[in-house]
Formats: structure tokens, sequence, C-alpha cells
């Protein structure tokens, strides 16, 4: 009995430490917005949001990656946008330096997921599938 209580303990530890840092976010989905409609949200220093959006005459899915970092003392939008083969309803997303996030949309009603690296610095973003 006791060896089980140290087990699960040890399990439990070593969970939390794997998802230490990583964040859990939900997917806006954009797709049938009403483009006249402004949303003014304020963002911080390494927010990250992600949406589903449309682009007219395209059948396959797109996302609109949008995160947030500090750029000559002003913060600043890096975006990108990528195809992807699911329709992705969260997202985690965990920042592995000052300009890279390593972020993975997940379909939580088939498990099935996307990892990424994205990286922004000063004009430009990179997009990389992992």
């Amino acid at each position: 009995m006791k060896t089980r209580l140290i087990f699960t303990l040890i399990c439990m530890f070593a969970l939390c430490f794997s998802v230490k840092g990583q964040n859990s976010i939900s997917i806006a989905d954009e797709r049938y917005a009403d483009a006249s409609k402004s949303n003014y949200v304020s963002h911080r220093e390494k927010d990250v949001v992600i949406s589903r959006i449309d682009i007219p005459g395209k059948e396959a899915k797109f996302y609109l990656i949008n995160m947030y970092r500090m750029d000559s003392g002003k913060l600043s939008a890096y975006p990108f946008c990528t195809s992807a083969s699911e329709d992705y309803n969260k997202a985690t997303y965990k920042w592995t330096n000052d300009t890279t996030i390593f972020f993975t949309l997940i379909n939580s009603f088939n498990s099935r997921s996307e990892s990424f690296r994205m990286s922004g610095n000063g004009k430009r973003s990179d997009l990389e599938r992992k």
C-alpha cells in the first residue's frame, strides 16, 4: 500500500513538472464573424491568440496565430497564418524563450493534434511544423 502511494505521488509530481509553463486556450472561430464588428482587446506581453478563419475561395482549414511580445520597448504582435488538417478547438502553448513559442492545436473531440514552433523578431515571424 505504501509503495503504491509513493508511486502515485511520484507520477503526479512528474505530470505537474512536465506541463509547467504550458498554457491552454480556446481557439476562437472567426469564420462567420461580422467583419464590420471591431474587437478591441488589450493584450499583454506573452499573450497568444489563435483563431480559425475563412479565406474566400479556399477549402482548407486556416488558423491565424498572434503572439505578443515586447520589441524595442513596445508591445508587438507577430501574426502567422497556417492551414491544418483538422477542425481544432483548443490549443496549448509554451514560450521556449523571449521570441519563440511551441504550440499544439488540439481537436478535443477526437484527440488529434498538430504541433508547431513559431518565432517572432524584428518585423518578421516564422512558423515550422513539428
